[in-house]
């Protein structure tokens, strides 16, 4: 609000923030500054193409309810020999435990702070994130 971008030098009882763009193994591309006003645009690219596999990976994993409160379920086929990653809005990876039943994970989240998390399912060198939040 304001137009004050995530964080102005100006106005620091707002709070702070920052934009990153980061690769698929978590290291920063790309740091856009914080201080833009009402609006950024930043263009860019990839250089490969996605095969079809990789475009519907992940497309039947469901994860509810959400907003989560003591625990979620990530439910679907492409779970089965999948790995899985949890990290915050950081990107600082976090412990979860774990359920695994068939195409079924039940998390639990009573160990976490209120906020946003992202869970990153891999599988044959395919990935899909989701994200969650916790109240």
């Amino acid at each position: 609000t304001g137009t004050d971008g995530v964080q102005w030098w100006a106005n620091s009882s707002q709070g702070t923030g920052f934009i990153r763009f980061k690769n698929t193994n978590g290291s920063v591309i790309k740091t856009l500054q914080p201080d833009f006003g009402s609006e950024i645009e930043y263009g860019f690219t990839t250089d490969w193409l996605l095969s079809k596999e990789e475009v519907n990976f992940g497309k039947a994993i469901n994860l509810y309810p959400n907003p989560v409160k003591d625990q979620f379920i990530l439910e679907g086929i492409d779970l089965n020999g999948s790995e899985l990653l949890f990290t915050d809005v950081l990107g600082h990876q976090i412990e979860m435990n774990t359920i695994r039943k068939d195409a079924k994970v039940i998390c639990d989240t009573d160990t976490l702070s209120p906020g946003v998390y992202f869970v990153v399912i891999s599988k044959n060198g395919n990935s899909v994130n989701k994200v969650f939040v916790v109240h």
